[in-house]
Order: structure tokens, then C-alpha cells, then sequence
């Protein structure tokens, strides 16, 4: 391909006005019967028409040119009138009839000239009348109607470009006999855009208003020249998808910088940008491939940028070898090697130099051979056509009682969620919505307020939101029966207002099946966001949606996943009325949650759970687990081509997956429900797949992180390790509330699961700005403690690296002759000691006197301690600091183990003030513990071990940390807090 011709994408056609001799538009269907519409609107219209001609106010000069058309003269200023007044059009109509009409009873010349006409008629619209006056628009009028690029004018235009030669002259030599005002002229410039002399005619007297008309007639550079300023950006209309992309078409690569300063300028607007970036990126030049790369930091420009290289990739290696873009040029010239090395002889010599160095160091790792590939990544089942199951529904299936299934304390703490009354409510029975305290009113106040309420309630009124917060404290023999009748069919106002997070957990612990069928409908409304209230039952409505959002609702899979993980060979029952019932949205699904559920806990486990109906569940097993897959097999973009992506080596490192073999694997890595990782992951090294997943991440950013292909994220928590975490974690301290990708990167966090990838979401709860981000990560962090059967703090606990210290807390370098010390202040800052104890400034750099493979290792070392510690510390001292606020409690082996033995917790526990069993103690430099007379002190085993309360403090403690010279981490000696 000719990489300095304009080619048209196929995807432009539907914005093109179409030019004679250019890009195909549209393709032309008169409709039948066109011109008998026409006639019909214009006989049906006549005595409107004859009222708006005997007006004083319509223009004379408009009078005998429509009644000559009216006597069946085909007169196309009379045709116009007709128009206007019959048709209420104007030439920026999207009404294509009457251009359609002309042409099918009088031509397309006709047509033309007839358009031309209307667009310079100023009709007077009053309401309920309809057009009650025509005038003429001034003579120097350059304004043709508003939105003209838009409707009725495109489809003249597109007329016009596919009539015969002969009709189109004849539409030219006509069209200049209606050129006699500037408006008209400009018209037919649009018109007929192969009458450059037309158009350059306009150009030296452009219009102010119409502008979007002359942009889409131009055809040359020198046009642009002749403008001169009035190219400058003022009026944004002039930049829709149509206007740029047919000006793009007309005028080619010199309309680049038109579009940089609009891309710089306008307002966000993703209309707009289609047009803008669209042209941009088809544009044949030099200078318009560098714009999009120095734009490269708006996410809107990254997927024109990478289109731009696909569509001009020797273009795309001259031009990023010039801007040292090494990145972006290793994945182009590993996507288009054979080029490279074709084109490398006539690259300037520093992109030559720049592709030379990238071509020398890709790896030389073979391509396993099909066979020795896993069936998943050689054959996988939604690459092979799937025979359609045959399936009978099980008739009278009934449907097992709902049941809930608690966490330990779960319903407890449900139960004890703090709801928001409207006091007015309770006091004098009023409806006022802004009155609102959070405080449990009086008993009685709630018992005579919910007898009001619950007599309206039978009497058919609605609850509301607030109401229904009432209700979460009402007494239980008034709400219990009238729950199930409150909700109507079409409440999709209801879950808009008030706080359900709260009172509908209120609920749901106090009454349980009872106040399921609210949950439902909250969760069925926003499932997102109110999934979770329906995890704990075990319910086939529950089981059914949780088998849907499975299969469907990426956004809300988490919450089936919880369920399923919940109730385990529980969930099977409430499953199969939906599994073995008739054919639908809801068999598919529960469907596919018995597979999930045979992948999780074997296929005996399901079946075994499925009682009498084993032997059917088995046989949706056998025949239904590829095909179910296979209907949610996610589409992947082009950005993620095996091509632009790092190989990926199998176990052993001495194969690679061919191309096809890792299209495989970037389809199972974006399954929802993982189905075929295991299998897949077993065949590939883990490091290789580990910076794969991570290379399709930052290919997602680099592509506008779109909402849909979140799966990147997902992956990252399936194949990432402690690395992939800690590249992770400051990443999601840029997104906050509001960004879709901040859940799921927490998700991935909480996924990886090590004790580093979960110290580090820890950190993201106590330390993240935005308030959404800190409460998630701290619900995932309580979710995964819960899982280990330990509190969030005693979790925290066990997350604290050690980073290889040794036993006493201090760390050792060795540089051969000389060996320095790592010791931490109340900070957990890092500093050095030398062989005398004397502490550093900083580490000295290894020397020619160090030992040559010891000393950089060593301060290598201390560097990556540094920025590890340095991410650690603050979290950890200001967990102590809430810890001695909050009153938190450790047992004394808790203690022993995770603070006084802990190399890195020890440097700040011993800096502060303990207590056991009402006696206050520190901790000596030998790790026992020594009370305010620095006498030995023992705790009893059971003792519980708290911070000593600032307030209760003896003041002999201030005297002892200053003879020990030990600064505390936070206030805590002298202090009242």
C-alpha cells in the first residue's frame, strides 16, 4: 500500500457527503413511490400553501412561481414553497422525501436546483399553525438553516455523486442559473463539489454562518490557503464526524494541524472525537502520525495511534525510531519483523540503528509443535463447532424453601447496621423527607408510628424508601406480614433514594425469607451495587439470577461467585428448577453455575447434591460444559495481537506458544469464570505468563482502559504473584471513586492473595483519598481475614514482611573488607552503622578496594530495603497509633509472635508503653519486659496485652524513655489522648 494516498476507511462511509469521482457514499434505494408521496403531501397541503401565498407578509417575487407549480409546472422555486409551507421542511431536515420525489418526477437536476431554493426561503413557523409566511433570506445571507451537513442536504448530494455523467452535467449547467446570492452560491458549491472554481469563489468570501457547508466542499490545499484565518477554530459544530471526515477526504493530510489545535481546544465530546481522531489517524503524513505521538497521553489517541501504525507501519518505524518511543517500536517491529528487516537499508541511520538493536535481541526460543500444547491452547472447544445438546425439561420440579446461611457473626452485625429515621415520622406521623436523624427513635414513638403506617400500608398506599426504614426497627409482629405486599411491580424509582446498604441488611437479618423478595428486587435493579444482600440464601429466584450474572453480567460476577463459594453443594437444589426446567435466559445460567460448581467441588459433589435428580444433572454435565462456555466466549480487540505482546515460554523455557496458541491464551485469560486456566497454567513457566498478563494490562491503558476488557485486571489476580502486586498497588492509588477499573484492580489484589499482595490492600484501606476505594479494599481485606478465620487487625498482623532480617531486627552488608549494620529508627526509617558503631549519613558506594561480587549486591540490597520499608513503615506505625485508640487487644503469644519477635514490628513496639493485667511495662533491648521500675515483669498466659492508656500513664515513664534514649513513633507519654 501507497503509505502518502488517502485511503477511505469502510467505516467512514455513513458520515461521508459524498463527492463525484471520490469515496463511495451510502449506497442510493429510492424509495417506491417517491413522487406520488410527494404529490399526495403538496394536494393535501394546498389550502395551507394558498393561505401563506395571499399573506401580506410572504415575499411577492414567491407567489406565481408557486402557483405555477401547483397547475403541474414543474417549477423548482414554486417546488421549494411547496415544500416549506406543505412538508414544514427547511434544507437542514432530515426529511429525504421531497429530495426523493423531485428526483423521481422531475430528475435530479430539477432536485437540485429545487434544494437550492429552499435553503435560501426563510419560512415563519407560529405553533399549532404551522408556517404561516415565506421570505427571502438577505442577499448577503451566508447561512443556508442550521445543522445544513445534517439530513435532507447529504441526501441531495449523494444523489447528485451517483447520477449518469449526462444528468449530472445537466444538474451543473442548471445550477448555474441559481447561483445569484452568496447564499445560493455557497449551496451550490456544496452541491456540486467538482466545480473547485465554485468552491474557491466561496473561499475568498467565505460565509460567517454555514461554515460546516463550505468545509465539506473543499478540495484542496490551496482552499485552506485562501481562507487564511477563517480556518481557525470558533464554531465546534463544524467538527462532527461528517463535516471533518469529508473534509479529510477532500483536502487530505494538509488539514493536520486544523485538527491538532481542535483536538487541543474543544471540550471533550465523544462525538466530536470520532470525527476528529477519525480523520487524524487516516491521514497519509508524517505530521499527523507525530501529533497523534505527542498526543499519546490522552487515552482517546492511544487506539488511533496503534491503528495508525497498522495502517502505515514503515511510516510507524521511521517515526518512532526518531521520537526514541523504544516501546511501542520493539511491539511494532516484533508485529512486523519481515518489514523491518526490508525497509531497514533506507530508515535514516538512527532508526536504522534503533530497529537494528531491537531485531538483534529478540529471543531465539522455537515454537512448541501443536501436540505437545494443551487441548485448551491447540484445539480449544470454542474454536471447533459445537453440537447443539438435546435437552428435556423436568415437569413439577418444585422449588425447596428458601433457607439463609450466616458467617459466623454475620446476621449479628447485619442486625446491628445503624438506620436513618425521619423523626418527624415517629413524632407526629408527617412525611417530611428532610428532617432526618441518625438515632433509634423511642419504642413506643416507633410502635404508634408503624400502627399508622402499617393501616395505610393495608389500605393500599406504597411504602417508600424512608418507610421502609421504619419498618427495620418497627415491631415484628406488625412488619412480618405485611412485607411480602409492599414492593409494587414497577418500582424502578424505588431503589433511586434512600439508603438501602443499610435498612434492607436490617431486614434481611431480622426477618430473613420474609424480606427476600425486597432483596430481589433491589438486587435485580442495580445488581452491582445490591448483589450482596443475596448472598446468604439459598433460594431458586436467588439461584437463578446468581446462574445469570455468572454467564452474563461481568460487573456483578463476584457476587454469584461469593454465593456459590457460600452455600457449595447448597446452591445445587435451588439451582435445578431453573437447570432442568424449560429452555431460556435462566436454564443457561444455572447451567452454567452446575459447571462451575462441578469445577470447584467435583462432579460427584454436584451430583451427589442433586438427590433424585443425579442422574439428569449428570447428563447436562457430560454433554453441556463445552457449549455452555462457548456462548460466553469473550470477543478480544485487535490490541491485544499476539504480535505486539511479549512470547510466551512453556515450562521448561525452551518452547514458546506460536501466535495462534496465545490468541488461545488471551481468550481463556479473559473468560469471567477462568474455566481453563488451570490447565493452561500448567503448561506455561510461570515468570513468562506472569509478565504476559501484565504486558496485556498496560496494552489495556494504553487503549483508553476501556470498561469492557476489564478482564486484564482480572487476569493480573489469576497469574500475578507478589511482583505483580507490588506494580500494582501504586497504579490504584491514581483511581478513585467513580473509576469501573478501581474495583476490579482490588479484586486482583485480593485474588493474588499472598501475604504481600494482602498487606498491600491493607495499606490501600488505611491510606487511599478516595473513600469509596478505602472502604472496598477494607471490606476484601475483612473478607479474606474472615476466611482464615481471624479479625482484620490479626490479620494485619500476619501480613508484615520481614524483609530478611535478621533475628535482632538489624540487617548486615558485605562488602568484603568493610561490613556496615541496618538498624530503624521510630519511623522504621533505615539507617547505617559502621564496624564502630558510628551511625552513616548514608551507605558509602562500593569502592575498587570492596569485593567485586559482594559490595554491589550488598548495597543493591539496601536499596530495594529502603523502598520496601519505606512503603511499609508509615502503614504499620499508624496502625499502632488506631490500635491504641481503638483499645485492641492482643493475647500474650500474639504479642510475643507478631510484635516482640517480629525483626522489622519490633524496632517500634519497643518504643512505647505496654500493659497486662492493669500492670504498665516496656520492652528491654533483650526483649523482656520491664515495668515502670524497671524491674522484670512476667504476665500471666491468659493475660491480654493492650497499649497502656496515655491519660493513666505513671509520669516516671517520661524519665526512663529519656535515660534509654527511646523517641516513640507517635504521642503516647505525657499526653491525654
Amino acid at each position: 500500500m501507497n503509505e502518502n494516498v488517502l485511503v477511505v476507511p469502510d467505516n467512514w462511509r455513513r458520515y461521508l457527503h459524498p463527492r463525484r469521482g471520490g469515496a463511495p457514499g451510502p449506497k442510493i434505494k429510492m424509495p417506491a413511490g417517491a413522487a406520488e408521496t410527494v404529490a399526495a403531501c403538496v394536494d393535501a397541503g394546498r389550502d395551507g400553501i394558498e393561505r401563506v401565498l395571499a399573506r401580506r407578509t410572504t415575499a411577492p417575487e414567491l407567489v406565481a412561481p408557486a402557483r405555477a407549480y401547483l397547475s403541474g409546472e414543474p417549477d423548482p422555486l414554486g417546488a421549494a414553497v411547496a415544500a416549506a409551507v406543505a412538508g414544514e421542511v427547511s434544507a437542514g431536515s432530515d426529511d429525504a422525501r421531497f429530495v426523493d420525489g423531485w428526483t423521481a418526477a422531475h430528475g435530479v437536476a430539477f432536485a437540485a436546483c429545487a434544494f437550492t431554493e429552499l435553503a435560501a426561503l426563510y419560512p415563519r413557523f407560529e405553533h399549532g399553525k404551522g408556517c404561516t409566511a415565506l421570505r427571502l433570506k438577505a442577499p448577503d445571507s451566508g447561512d443556508p438553516t442550521h445543522n445544513f451537513a445534517e439530513g435532507m442536504c447529504r441526501r441531495m448530494r449523494a444523489l447528485l455523486a451517483a447520477a449518469g455523467d449526462a444528468e449530472y452535467e445537466e444538474a451543473v449547467e442548471r445550477l448555474a442559473g441559481h447561483r445569484g446570492t452568496a447564499l445560493r452560491r455557497l449551496v451550490t458549491a456544496y452541491l456540486v463539489p467538482t466545480r473547485q472554481d465554485w468552491v474557491t469563489e466561496c473561499c475568498r468570501t467565505p460565509p460567517k454562518e454555514g461554515r460546516d457547508v463550505l468545509w465539506t466542499a473543499l478540495g484542496s490545499a490551496e482552499q485552506l490557503e485562501i481562507l487564511g484565518d477563517w480556518t481557525r477554530l470558533t464554531h465546534s459544530d463544524c467538527w462532527s464526524p461528517g463535516t471533518v471526515l469529508t473534509l479529510a477526504e477532500g483536502v487530505g493530510a494538509a488539514i493536520a494541524p486544523l485538527l491538532a489545535e481542535a483536538i487541543d481546544t474543544l471540550e471533550p465530546n465523544a462525538r466530536r472525537r470520532k470525527g476528529l481522531l477519525g480523520a487524524l489517524g487516516a491521514l497519509p503524513s508524517d505530521e499527523a502520525f507525530r501529533i497523534m505521538l505527542e498526543r499519546r497521553s490522552n487515552k482517546h489517541v492511544v487506539p488511533v495511534l496503534m491503528d495508525a501504525m497498522k495502517r502505515f507501519p514503515v511510516r510507524a518505524i521511521r517515526e518512532l525510531a526518531a521520537a526514541g518511543e523504544r516501546d511501542l517500536l520493539a511491539d511494532h517491529v516484533a508485529a512486523h519483523r519481515d518489514l523491518a528487516e526490508r525497509v531497514l537499508p533506507d530508515l535514516p541511520p538512527r532508526a536504522r540503528a534503533a530497529v537494528h538493536r531491537i531485531i538483534g535481541t529478540r529471543p531465539d526460543v522455537p515454537d512448541a509443535a501443536a501436540a505437545d500444547l494443551p487441548r485448551v491452547l491447540a484445539d480449544p472447544p470454542w474454536a471447533r463447532p459445537a453440537a447443539k445438546p438435546k435437552r428435556t425439561a423436568v415437569k413439577g420440579l418444585a422449588a425447596p424453601p428458601p433457607r439463609a446461611v450466616w458467617n459466623d457473626g454475620e446476621r449479628e452485625k447485619w442486625a446491628r447496621e445503624r438506620v436513618t429515621y425521619p423523626s418527624s415520622w415517629y413524632y407526629d406521623g408527617g412525611s417530611d423527607e428532610h428532617n432526618v436523624h441518625t438515632r433509634v427513635p423511642p419504642a413506643d414513638a416507633v410502635t404508634e408510628a408503624w400502627r399508622r403506617r402499617a393501616a395505610a400500608f393495608e389500605a393500599g398506599d406504597l411504602a417508600t424508601p424512608r418507610q421502609m426504614a421504619l419498618l427495620a426497627a418497627g415491631p415484628e409482629e406488625l412488619a412480618r406480614p405485611l412485607l411480602r405486599g409492599w414492593f409494587p411491580e414497577d418500582w424502578t424509582w424505588f431503589g433511586a433514594t434512600g439508603d438501602p446498604d443499610e435498612w434492607m441488611k436490617v431486614l434481611l437479618a431480622r426477618f430473613e425469607a420474609d424480606a427476600l423478595p425486597a432483596a430481589l428486587r433491589f438486587a435485580r435493579s442495580k445488581p452491582v451495587r445490591f448483589g450482596f444482600l443475596l448472598v446468604p440464601f439459598a433460594d431458586a429466584e436467588v439461584a437463578a439470577l446468581m446462574g445469570d450474572w455468572l454467564l452474563r453480567l461481568k460487573s456483578a460476577r463476584r457476587h454469584a461467585e461469593d454465593w456459590l463459594r457460600r452455600h457449595g453443594p447448597g446452591a445445587v437444589p435451588p439451582l435445578l428448577p431453573a437447570a432442568l426446567g424449560r429452555a431460556g435466559r435462566a436454564r443457561a445460567g444455572a447451567e452454567y453455575a452446575l459447571n462451575d460448581l462441578a469445577a470447584r467441588l467435583g462432579r460427584d459433589a454436584v451430583t451427589g447434591a442433586a438427590g433424585e435428580h443425579g442422574e439428569a444433572v449428570a447428563a447436562l454435565l457430560d454433554q453441556g460444559a463445552p457449549e455452555i462456555v462457548a456462548r460466553d466466549v469473550p470477543k478480544v480487540g485487535d490490541w491485544a495481537d499476539p504480535a505486539m505482546l511479549p512470547r510466551v515460554l512453556l515450562t521448561g523455557r525452551d518452547r514458546a506458544l506460536p501466535p495462534a496458541a496465545v490468541a488461545h491464551l488471551t481468550t481463556v485469560l479473559a473468560m469471567p469464570d477462568g474455566r481453563y486456566l488451570d490447565e493452561a497454567r500448567a503448561a506455561c513457566d510461570a515468570a513468562s505468563l506472569r509478565e504476559f498478563a501484565w504486558a496485556l494490562f498496560e496494552r489495556w491503558r494504553e487503549h483508553g482502559e476501556r470498561p469492557g476488557d476489564l478482564w486484564t485486571l482480572a487476569a493480573l489476580g489469576r497469574v500475578g504473584d507478589d511482583a505483580t502486586a507490588r506494580r500494582l498497588a501504586p497504579i490504584l492509588r491514581t483511581w478513585g471513586y467513580g473509576d469501573p477499573q478501581a474495583d476490579t484492580g482490588l479484586d486482583a489484589l485480593a485474588a493474588i492473595g499472598t501475604d504481600t499482595a494482602l498487606m498491600l490492600l491493607d495499606a490501600l484501606a488505611r491510606e487511599h483519598p478516595a473513600d469509596h476505594l478505602v472502604r472496598q479494599a477494607g471490606n476484601r481485606i475483612e473478607k479474606a481475614a474472615a476466611e482464615r478465620g481471624l479479625t482484620r487487625e490479626q490479620l494485619a498482623d500476619r501480613l508484615v514482611p520481614g524483609f530478611d532480617l535478621d533475628p535482632d531486627g538489624s540487617m548486615t552488608l558485605d562488602y568484603g573488607p568493610r561490613r556496615f549494620t541496618v538498624g530503624f529508627d521510630e519511623q522504621l526509617r533505615p539507617y547505617v552503622t559502621d564496624a564502630d558503631g558510628t551511625r552513616l549519613v548514608s551507605l558509602p558506594n562500593p569502592s575498587g578496594r570492596d569485593d567485586p561480587a559482594l559490595a554491589p549486591a550488598a548495597h543493591a540490597a539496601f536499596v530495594v530495603l529502603q523502598r520496601d520499608v519505606r512503603a511499609v513503615a508509615p502503614v504499620q506505625v499508624e496502625r499502632l497509633r488506631e490500635a491504641m485508640a481503638a483499645g485492641r487487644r492482643w493475647t500474650l503469644a500474639e504479642f510475643r509472635e507478631y510484635l516482640v519477635g517480629h525483626p522489622l514490628m519490633w524496632h517500634i513496639a519497643r518504643r512505647l508503653v505496654w500493659s497486662a493485667g492493669g500492670t504498665a511495662f516496656r520492652l528491654a533491648e533483650d526483649r523482656t519486659f520491664a515495668d515502670v521500675e524497671d524491674r522484670a515483669f512476667t504476665p500471666a498466659g491468659d493475660a491480654e496485652i493492650t497499649l497502656a492508656d496515655p491519660a493513666s500513664q505513671d509520669p516516671a515513664w517520661q524519665q526512663i524513655f529519656a535515660d534509654y534514649e527511646l523517641e516513640q513513633p507517635f504521642p503516647q507519654l505525657g499526653t491525654s489522648a
